[in-house]
């Protein structure tokens, strides 16, 4: 079976560990956001104190309604996800249909670009270079996106993988 069938998500990919002779032990993943000194004392003490043998509710409306009392705006204006992963792809099927262009700075994290693919959206690169230290040049960037006349724009600070 070919590893093509597999989602793709950070981690270790232990066929290609063992391919190399490398043990697992031996590597530092910095492909997902994993801490490597584990969770801090603070997150253990919370998590004993909550019930974790149900699901949570589905549209997080606790969570939803303290975030927007705390933050003082309507509870419309919360998004909760599980992961950055899961609100990128939330963001284009909101924001994108079939052909609608998305703009993406590039290189980037590559979840911006496959959650355009997976609703069928257009998508322009906009490439930073490594003659110029991967920083954009910003004033060719707002022209392209006004010639693109994109439905949705990535710009990520501080970005990934740059």
């Amino acid at each position: 079976m070919g590893t093509s069938v597999y989602p793709v998500h950070g981690g270790l990919n232990l066929v290609e560990l063992r391919s190399l002779g490398v043990d697992p032990s031996d590597v530092l993943d910095f492909s997902a956001s994993i801490n490597p000194l584990g969770l801090p004392h603070g997150v253990v003490e919370a998590m004993a104190k909550v019930d974790i043998t149900t699901y949570p509710d589905r549209q997080c409306l606790k969570l939803r309604e303290a975030l927007a009392a705390h933050l003082n705006v309507e509870l419309a204006q919360i998004l909760v996800g599980n992961g950055s992963t899961e609100l990128i792809h939330l963001l284009a099927r909101a924001y994108l249909s079939k052909d609608d262009r998305a703009f993406i700075f590039a290189p980037t994290f590559g979840e911006y670009e496959a959650a355009c693919m997976k609703v069928e959206a257009a998508v322009y690169n906009f490439k930073a270079k490594e003659a110029t230290g991967f920083h954009w040049d910003l004033d060719a960037g707002l022209s392209a996106i006004q010639e693109q006349d994109p439905r949705l724009v990535f710009l990520c600070n501080p970005n990934n993988p740059t």
